[in-house]
Formats: structure tokens, sequence, C-alpha cells
């Protein structure tokens, strides 16, 4: 392949039940989901979609990203989302990913009410309500 250096691709070389591995430029980095509580949450193929961007480690479909420099120094990790916001940001964007997919769907059902509300002059007007 042109243009793609290996060397820097990273591979997950374990994945158990508290922790996975990393490996990049032959070094391995020891990811603990006890430090890392993201990724006890994320499918396996989340977690072997691992990038290198020059800085750090990047899992995009988690939305997860790890500066290599500091890895394992929780005195230097300062900028750590808790796993409750995470969480949070997961679920809002499965829910709008999915909300958007059911949106564009085409069914039977679906087109016969779109043209029965456009025969009864198209979707009602809010009313507003009577001040007293």
């Amino acid at each position: 392949m042109l243009g793609i250096n290996t060397i820097d691709k990273p591979k997950v070389t374990s994945i158990t039940p508290s922790s996975i591995t990393v490996t990049l430029k032959g070094e391995e980095y020891y990811l603990p989901f006890s430090r890392y509580p993201w990724f006890e949450y994320c499918s396996i193929r989340e977690l072997t979609d691992v990038i290198f961007d020059g800085i750090g480690l990047c899992w995009e479909q988690a939305d997860i990203d790890l500066e290599l420099d500091l890895i394992g120094d929780e005195e230097k990790e300062v900028n750590v989302i808790s796993l409750k916001t995470w969480l949070d940001n997961r679920k809002k964007a499965y829910s709008k990913k999915t909300g958007a997919l059911g949106g564009r769907s085409r069914s039977f059902k679906k087109r016969k009410a779109s043209k029965l509300n456009g025969r009864l002059g198209g979707r009602p007007k809010k009313q507003e309500k009577a001040k007293v």
C-alpha cells in the first residue's frame, strides 16, 4: 500500500474483561478499565478500530482520544471527561443517528398518512392559548 505507514498503525493486541492493550511503534500501552472506564462500554468493533493521529490514540466510533504522553500518568491527565457525561453524549449521538434513520424511512403506511394529511390541508397550525 502506498502512502500508508504501517509502523504508525496501532494494533489492539489484547482485550480482557478488565483491560485492553494497544501496540504502537513497538511499544505496548496497557489501558485498564479501572483507569479508563469508557472502554468497558465499547463493543469489540469499537475497541479494535483505533488510529494514531500523531499525538495520541483515537477511537473515533467511541469518541475516545488519549494522548500518548499522558497515558498512565494520573497527575498530567487533567481534561478527563466523566463516565456519566461520556455515556450521556453517547446516548444522545445514538438517538440522533437512529432518529435520522427513522425519519428517512419510507413505508406504505407513512406515504398513506402523508397523502391523507395533505388532502386535509397539511400539518395543522398551532393554536394560540387564549389570554385571560
